[in-house]
């Protein structure tokens, strides 16, 4: 995969500046798949339709959103229509995950996982994948039979935006769904995102939804789909490839590849039973230049003959050179490291790189211990840019010499005080940085064109910078799983309370636990009730 980091400024064209008038605004993209007739598919065995048995579905949320977010479920189970039912009665798992690196983990954007990535301990009920990198914030669990979640929505626990990865102006978070391993069934379901919790997701305005690789589940004569990868920005003069697993290419299925500009640039290869097939075609480097920006990956089934439901899998990557396939798994090319692209339910406007935002989880670490911040390239307005390039990054602090440890992607050898951080096809990099005195490491980002070796990128705004300080004991810190609303007067339990301590064991016997009413909330402790306190996890001592 060809990669354009070097130092570049940025294109401007009339065409691109009348594309940018013309796209359209972000409403109504948060569900997935787009199209109230289509569903993703989860499937127990490979052989059947999909790479793996797990969905990773992201969705980017307005930092400026401040409502209670209730992420939703059409038909969790299986035993609908929708669904394909036979004899395991399989178990699926729904896990609505956020927090640091639930996108920004190098884990989260595979294409696909192995079945030692995704349960490394053989044991289901240990939540350990890869795929669920991140905070796991609700669990959700079906198994048949059972029809109380037939042809209706099911909402995971409300959440506060702030619970998701916060980069840039947007917090991200995930909702990942497994079926038992080598289930012979499979799940059709949809997801979506409600400001409420009624019988149909309301939808958020802005709220757009995107996948790495997703499994689909295609319906004779059922209709059309239509999705958009995003190309992003220096990747002209390389191939978009389309893949999909197992289309039943003999069913007569039909796809045509639309690049950037709308113009059709092709037939795409729907491959037969058990096939992947791939289809390249060339990201035009001359005016109208056919990166950063969204291409179109159509197609429907015309197979008249039955009903059954048909697991696909689809992905979409970039090559250095064209590739047209179809055959068996491991006959054919599959993605190279970091070259997957973004598949949105949607478009939306074409954005600029302005500058570099930077994000830390929360800015405080034990001295030794490591801090991790988050890169993002982002327009004039602060939203996150597909961009990939170069970024210096320096750190300094008044005494001692803080160090870059790792990073997502640098040239540079590590342990470093300062390195060129490169950032991914989604505008993103990240570093852990770690120090051995007790003070405040500040962390600037260089993007002037000169600075670093080679010399980073040229961007014209201002990019952020972020302090993190390093303490000996820093406080115990308080987190909540979901967002609590009741009746008043009613009881209610309390999504999972999680302490957590660093540096100094400050929860002991002798260093009690207090829980107090902040003093602008008009509330008060029941000290009638019986309290039913139920305490895990290695800490030991009192709560109040």
């Amino acid at each position: 995969m060809l990669k354009h980091v070097a130092s570049r400024n940025i294109r401007l064209s009339l065409f691109l500046l009348v594309f940018i008038c013309s796209g359209s605004l972000v409403f109504g993209q948060s569900a997935m798949p787009p199209g109230a007739n289509n569903f993703l598919q989860v499937t127990g065995q490979n052989g059947t339709g999909a790479y793996d048995r797990v969905n990773v579905i992201f969705f980017e949320i307005p930092d400026t959103e401040t409502a209670t977010l209730n992420f939703a479920i059409f038909d969790p189970g299986i035993n609908t229509t929708y669904d394909e039912i036979n004899t395991d009665n399989s178990t699926t798992w729904h896990y609505l995950v956020g927090g640091s690196g639930t996108i920004s983990n190098s884990n989260s954007q595979k294409w696909r996982y192995t079945e030692a990535e995704l349960d490394p301990d053989l044991n289901p009920a240990t939540d350990d994948g890869q795929h669920l990198a991140g905070t796991i914030l609700d669990k959700l669990v079906y198994t048949p039979p059972g029809g109380d979640y037939d042809n209706g929505w099911v909402y995971f626990s409300g959440v506060s935006p702030s619970q998701g990865e916060h980069i840039g102006n947007k917090y991200y978070f995930k909702v990942v769904t497994v079926i038992t391993f080598n289930a012979n069934e499979k799940n059709g379901y949809r997801l979506d995102i409600s400001s409420s919790r009624g019988t149909t997701p309301t939808t958020i305005a802005n709220v757009r939804s995107f996948g790495y690789s997703m499994a689909i589940r295609v319906i004779n004569s059922a209709g059309s789909w239509t999705l958009f990868p995003y190309v992003p920005d220096g990747e002209a003069g390389n191939y978009l490839i389309y893949s999909n697993l197992d289309m039943d290419g003999t069913t007569n299925p039909t796809g045509t590849a639309y690049n950037k500009s709308g113009t059709n640039v092709g037939n795409i290869t729907l491959a037969d039973n058990s096939y992947i097939a791939n289809s390249g075609f060339f990201i035009s480097d001359v005016v109208p230049v056919q990166d950063n920006g969204y291409w179109t990956y159509y197609f429907s089934e015309n197979y008249t003959q039955n009903s059954n439901p048909n697991t696909v899998e689809l992905w979409c990557w970039i090559n250095g050179a064209d590739v047209d396939q179809e055959n068996v798994p491991g006959s054919v090319t599959i993605p190279g490291a970091n070259s997957t692209i973004r598949i949105y339910s949607g478009t939306s406007t074409i954005l600029i790189p302005d500058h570099v935002a930077i994000d830390v989880t929360d800015g405080i670490a034990p001295v030794n211990g490591t801090e991790r911040l988050v890169l993002q390239l982002a327009d004039t307005n602060g939203d996150p840019v597909l961009y990939e390039m170069d970024v210096w990054v320096q750190l300094s602090s008044a005494t001692g010499t803080p160090a870059i440890t790792s990073a997502s992607s640098t040239p540079t050898g590590l342990p470093a005080q300062n390195a060129l951080i490169r950032t991914d096809s989604s505008g993103m990099a990240w570093i852990n940085i770690t120090h051995t005195q007790a003070e405040t490491v500040t962390v600037t980002l260089i993007t002037d064109g000169v600075t670093g070796t080679p010399v980073s990128s040229s961007l014209p705004g201002t990019n952020e910078s972020a302090a993190v300080t390093f303490q000996t004991d820093p406080a115990p810190a308080l987190s909540s799983a979901a967002n609590l609303s009741f009746t008043e007067g009613n009881a209610a339990a309390l999504p999972a309370i999680t302490i957590s301590d660093s540096g100094t064991a400050n929860i002991t016997l002798a260093n009690d636990i207090r829980i107090q009413i902040p003093a602008g909330l008009n509330a008060a402790f029941n000290t009638a009730a019986s309290v039913n306190l139920v305490i895990s996890g290695t800490g030991t001592g009192r709560v109040y």
